[in-house]
């Protein structure tokens, strides 16, 4: 009994020691204010550089077993890492040296009563696979390179697990250079990524979720002779949606897989594509689907919903603008009716996670075009950059802002967002 004792108490004063070291670490990093203050991030440049950065390392276009080059240049690292950091509510800097690579970022601390901010200072240097870790701050918690890598090597092993045969992403890389004029990424594809990757991302209760409303909308369009409305797809969705929350189901994993399978089949992207088993659900018959009586319109409402709904408003905003930046430039033109309807779809996705239930008892109930989206008949589409600029002076230009106030005016004022306030 007394060596039991003794082992006891070495156990309770080691929980002692762990837990006061645990308080002392916390109460080094955490601060009261951020570092590292947030920029606009949707000026027209910086979304034109991350829409070419993505352009240009496709990996749809890699092919099994080769070697590629993922490079970025430093404002493009730099944009990369503020949009990260600003989709966690924060924001960073990074800076590229001579085989070295700093990055500051400040994010808050939503967890902890009072809030608060953990400001960290991180080094990397180049590596063999990723890049080697030189040392890791947190507020005024000081790590060293051989304590700092275990924690990275920990967190990789979350955002990125292995398991049976399955390699980890972080296992295509094949090495990390960092030099002053920009950052070099050598990677090796792999075919089997895309699909490993959807099943990571996509547990099975997900698939089955999906599969439910895959089911759904089947049967929906096949009581669609022609053009399917959103409005009038939304109805079923939703009704399943609420019948599946009852008695204490999640409300939000419902909305988004109702919006993801809408948004999928509204684009022509079949799920089985990255889901290999989805061939034995039933088969969905084509039919357009259209908003306002447009076809574009329903793909801006419901990619920019489904995108809310999963990574939230201000991403769903970020991509629709970038794409409309992109068009005037070297696609079908800026097009301020398709900037109402992403916005009108990214509001749908917000209050697909802040008012779960509501929603889905507005939407099963049934609505109108008029309901969800804004008419936008008289909202100039379709310009060149150079008409674009000429008349509204670019990307935050007072007679811009004005035509983005006036398009917020009239997705504030749907119909929808009444019985949902």
């Amino acid at each position: 009994m007394r060596v039991v004792r003794r082992l006891l108490g070495l156990l309770a004063a080691a929980a002692v020691l762990a837990l006061g070291l645990a308080a002392v670490a916390l109460a080094l990093a955490w601060e009261s204010a951020p570092r590292i203050r947030g920029v606009p991030v949707s000026r027209a440049q910086p979304l034109l550089q991350l829409r070419e950065l993505a352009r240009r390392n496709d990996p749809r276009r890699a092919r099994p077993g080769q070697l590629y080059v993922v490079h970025a240049s430093p404002a493009e690292l730099e944009l990369l890492v503020g949009h990260a950091a600003a989709a966690l509510g924060g924001a960073a800097q990074a800076r590229l040296g001579d085989g070295r690579l700093t990055v500051d970022a400040s994010l808050p601390l939503r967890g902890l009563p009072g809030g608060g901010w953990a400001n960290l200072h991180v080094a990397f240097a180049d590596g063999a696979t990723l890049p080697d870790i030189e040392s890791l701050a947190v507020g005024r918690l000081v790590l060293p390179s051989w304590a700092a890598r275990p924690l990275v090597e920990l967190l990789a092993r979350v955002v990125d697990p292995g398991g049976g045969d399955t390699p980890p992403l972080r296992s295509l890389a094949r090495g990390v250079r960092l030099t002053p004029e920009r950052a070099q990424l050598v990677y090796e594809w792999r075919a089997d990524v895309p699909q490993r990757l959807f099943a990571r991302l996509m547990p099975p209760e997900q698939q089955q979720r999906l599969q439910a409303y895959h089911a759904r909308l089947a049967q929906a369009l096949r009581a669609t002779p022609r053009a399917a409305s959103v409005a009038a797809l939304l109805q079923p969705m939703f009704a399943l949606a609420t019948a599946r929350s009852a008695d204490g189901g999640d409300a939000l994993a419902e909305n988004r897989a109702a919006l993801l399978t809408l948004a999928l089949y509204a684009t022509g992207r079949p799920l089985v594509r990255a889901l290999p088993q989805a061939r034995s659900w039933p088969r969905l018959p084509w039919r357009p689907v259209v908003l306002r009586d447009r076809i574009d319109h329903a793909q801006h409402y419901l990619v920019s919903a489904a995108i809310a709904a999963g990574a939230g408003g201000s991403l769903a905003d970020v991509l629709g603008l970038a794409k409309e930046v992109g068009d005037a430039r070297d696609g079908s033109g800026f097009s301020f009716d398709d900037m109402a309807m992403n916005r009108a779809g990214t509001r749908l996705g917000e209050h697909a996670v802040s008012a779960p239930h509501a929603l889905q008892s507005r939407l099963a109930a049934g609505v109108g075009d008029a309901d969800i989206a804004p008419s936008v008949a008289d909202l100039p589409g379709f310009l060149p950059e150079a008409v674009f600029v000429e008349r509204f002076g670019g990307i935050g230009a007072p007679a811009y802002v004005r035509m983005m106030a006036e398009i917020e005016s009239r997705v504030a004022a749907l119909p929808l967002w009444g019985p949902l306030r």
